[in-house]
């Protein structure tokens, strides 16, 4: 990215040679890059490439013979050459993030702008991310610093050098490693575990309130207290912890779970929050409440991307000033980052991503028992009627009964109109004449918005259109997660069909991956954090649903191919890890080193 960027800059006509000093190592590959660019560009400018080691000496001259550092970092621990080239005098340009930017700042260097991306490192950390600088902007940097008088220099370099020198010489190292020994001497010896409240639509039929319920596991009962949203419907009983006290939708300034979070004598709030849930004005009054009584604020934000809807407006760029005081805010994709960073929110954000079912949850075999509870509906003339959608109801033991010896595709989620389960049905209907042994199943449950039993009922006369009623399994029921485990286990090949979505990650689609069946997705950004773990469809509409199902199950080594991708991934994500994870994020906020600056 440097050599692209200085071949934008200069060209072989202008005095300036770029010096890269390197040494020999596995990862090593600048001689044949810059020899591919020498290749492609007669007039590419002037480098003298240095793949050695050098002693202190030899390093010390070369700074002393430069007139400018730079160093397009994608991460850094401290940045030790940009500390050194600033001691020497150097102009500084270096990446706008990372451990550099302690000392590396707008008034000591220059800052090369840039957007999160995730890390291809050779340490293969799993949802890890990087900074990627921005490319035009250090070339317009160079030549800037090239073209500058020393005189317009000066500022930034004498502050840097002087920030240097007070900072980070060997003696304020060790006056600063004894006041960092002194302080942990003086810490206490137990630590401070902070009593959490979980703002949550808790145990409702909602997708958040699932990914509240295990990611909440890893807090001790007796440290946990849940302000739920009151739900016309849930899923199981209220435990004692639970104090449902504020409306999804709702218009009040939230006085009521304000009252109920200081009652409680909470330390720290996780607040886990959706447009859909309330306002962002009052999402920001609920952090500034909890603020200014000195409590630690955990956000995660289901979606970041501005709504802008006829019926419906929604954007976090409002309430920028109090995001900025978040202890954490915790999104699931790097788009939600960068969406952040364009806010100023960099230094608090976090990349957390979605869990999965642990691998042991998942059951290898199909489980009739837990398949028994399920109600399956289709649009066949052999069993009860189902009045509001003109379906037909079957048990699912009966279902169980026509999927053997079936080839099964099967899909799972929410039934809302975005997810694609129409869609999915027109795909199956072309693909159906071709293969007999074809059987679709969809896992669907219906969900509190007003558009899902339309949306069920479409579904389902689309099923009766095209004859499919003894091919088409449809469920509606709000399954646990391992009964819904137990229908997707049956298929091979799951498919996820969305046709937009303002969300930042899907739930969904890691169901399908726990299963440990091949999943298959369209071509959205909303899956991007998968990766090489899924399948991607050529397209959304029922033809390119078809075209990708179809050549992936006619390709058997294909349809295996991302096995080993999708088993790390799962392994990476399970949701103990992840929940224990959250916990020491919490406890050690709740306890910060009292390290001498």
């Amino acid at each position: 990215m440097l050599l692209a960027a200085y071949g934008k800059a200069f060209r072989a006509s202008d005095d300036v040679t770029l010096v890269i000093k390197t040494f020999p190592n596995p990862h090593n590959d600048a001689k044949e890059r810059l020899a591919a660019l020498q290749r492609q560009d007669p007039g590419f400018p002037d480098v003298v490439l240095v793949d050695e080691d050098w002693p202190q000496a030899e390093m010390a001259a070369l700074y002393r013979h430069c007139h400018a550092f730079v160093a397009p970092s994608r991460g850094e621990g401290f940045g030790l050459p940009m500390a050194e080239a600033m001691g020497f005098g150097l102009p500084v340009i270096t990446t706008g993030w990372g451990g550099q930017t302690d000392f590396c700042t707008g008034e000591t260097a220059w800052l090369i702008d840039y957007e999160f991306a995730p890390a291809r490192t050779h340490l293969a950390v799993e949802h890890s991310a990087w900074a990627e600088p921005d490319r035009d902007h250090l070339a317009e940097l160079m030549a800037a610093v090239r073209r500058a008088t020393p005189q317009e220099l000066a500022p930034r370099v004498s502050a840097a050098r002087a920030r240097v020198a007070a900072e980070f010489t060997w003696e304020k190292v060790v006056e600063k490693t004894r006041a960092a020994v002194a302080a942990l001497d003086r810490m206490p010896l137990l630590r401070a575990e902070p009593r959490v409240g979980w703002v949550s639509s808790w145990l409702s039929r909602c997708g958040i309130a699932s990914y509240s319920a295990s990611l909440s596991q890893a807090i001790p009962p007796d440290r946990l207290r849940i302000f739920a949203s009151r739900a016309h419907e849930t899923v199981a009983r209220d435990a004692a912890n639970v104090t449902r006290c504020w409306d999804a939708g709702g218009l009040d300034e939230g006085d009521e779970l304000a009252a109920a979070i200081d009652g409680a004598g909470i330390d720290a709030l996780v607040i886990q929050y959706s447009f859909g849930f309330y306002s962002t004005d009052r999402l920001a009054k609920i952090i500034a409440h909890s603020k200014a009584r000195g409590r630690a604020v955990h956000l995660f934000l289901h979606s970041t991307q501005d709504v802008d809807n006829p019926d419906f407006k929604a954007s976090l760029g409002g309430i920028v000033p109090t995001l900025e005081t978040v202890d954490r805010i915790y999104v699931h994709g790097v788009d939600d980052l960068n969406r952040l960073r364009a806010y100023g929110l960099a230094a608090n954000t976090v990349l957390f991503p979605h869990g999965i079912p642990a691998p042991e949850t998942a059951q290898a075999t199909w489980s009739a028992e837990a398949a028994g509870s399920a109600a399956a509906t289709d649009s066949s003339a052999a069993a009860g009627s189902d009045a509001r959608s003109g379906a037909t109801v079957h048990g699912a033991a009966d279902a169980q009964g026509r999927l053997a010896g079936r080839r099964v595709i099967a899909s799972y989620g929410f039934l809302l109109p975005h997810k694609g389960a129409a869609q999915l049905v027109e795909a199956f209907a072309t693909l159906r004449p071709a293969d007999n042994d074809l059987h679709l199943v969809l896992c669907c449950a219906l969900y509190s918005e007003p558009a899902s039993a339309p949306t069920r009922d479409a579904v389902a006369a689309l099923i009766a259109h095209h004859g499919l009623g003894d091919r088409v399994t449809l469920i509606t029921d709000f399954l646990p997660d391992e009964q819904s485990l137990s229908w997707l286990q049956r298929a091979h090949l799951v498919v996820f069909p969305y046709q937009h979505t303002q969300e930042s990650s899907s739930a969904a689609v890691r169901m399908g991956l726990a299963s440990g069946r091949p999943v298959a997705v369209t071509p959205l950004s909303l899956f991007d954090d998968v990766g090489d773990a899924v399948h991607r469809l050529p397209g959304v509409t029922p033809n390119d649903l078809a075209a990708g199902i179809a050549r992936l199950l006619a390709d058997p080594q294909l349809l295996a191919s991302r096995r080993q991708a999708a088993e790390r991934y799962v392994a990476s994500r399970a949701w103990p890890a992840l929940a224990q994870r959250l916990l020491d994020i919490i406890d050690g906020t709740a306890n910060p080193l009292p390290l001498a600056a």
